[in-house]
């Protein structure tokens, strides 16, 4: 077909991708044409924000290997899920969609036992479906013996490559049993999409 430039200013005839680079710029294109589903990598912005909490206080163990397995819920006040949000189950959380992700829990604890002088939550990922384990972040507070409050943290940023496979889930150690508080979002895990890993 025949390019051909009309009266009124229009172009016909050109086929798609038939322009050589540099003929067109960010400048030209409308601004209701560029759109999320047509950007890549981080132009996209955040497209996944998910935050969750504990429907009561509980009290965990102490030792290494404890796993918080129940009470979880999606955050109820004050938030609303971006994207389509994690799935759990038994405390495992699954991830929606590949890409960088950062992974972030917050504890709001108090002593149940004097011999509690520390006390940290880890963040753990699996990369072959709960098969096993590694632990990517670790976080700890020190605590004076006696009934003391404190907050315990811990974040990592992690590629996730394969929704099939990678799993997410949260393990503490202590010297002794706690109480993680609940009311008013006071621990809370966190899963925000950076963006594309690559």
């Amino acid at each position: 077909m025949a390019i051909t430039i009309n009266g009124t200013g229009t172009l016909t005839g050109v086929s798609v991708g038939g322009l050589p680079d540099g003929i067109v710029d960010t400048d030209m294109i409308a601004a209701n044409a560029v759109t999320a589903a047509k950007a890549s990598g981080s132009v996209k912005g955040i497209t996944e924000v998910d935050s969750w909490e504990f429907s009561a206080a509980f009290q965990q163990a102490g030792s290494h290997g404890q796993y918080i397995t129940s009470n979880w819920q999606r955050k109820t006040t004050y938030f609303t899920k971006r994207g389509t949000g994690m799935t759990e189950s038994s405390g495992v959380f699954t991830f929606p969609t590949t890409g960088l992700w950062l992974v972030r829990v917050h504890l709001s604890i108090n002593t149940i036992s004097d011999n509690l002088a520390y006390c940290g939550p880890y963040i753990q990922i699996s990369t072959n479906s709960g098969t096993s384990y590694d632990r990517v972040s670790e976080g700890y507070t020190a605590i004076d013996h006696g009934t003391r409050y404190s907050v315990a943290t811990s974040q990592a940023i992690v590629s996730v490559p394969n929704v099939s496979t990678y799993r997410c889930r949260l393990e503490t150690e202590s010297s002794g049993t706690f109480q993680v508080r609940a009311s008013n979002g006071q621990s809370v895990l966190d899963f925000i999409r950076l963006g594309d890993s690559t």
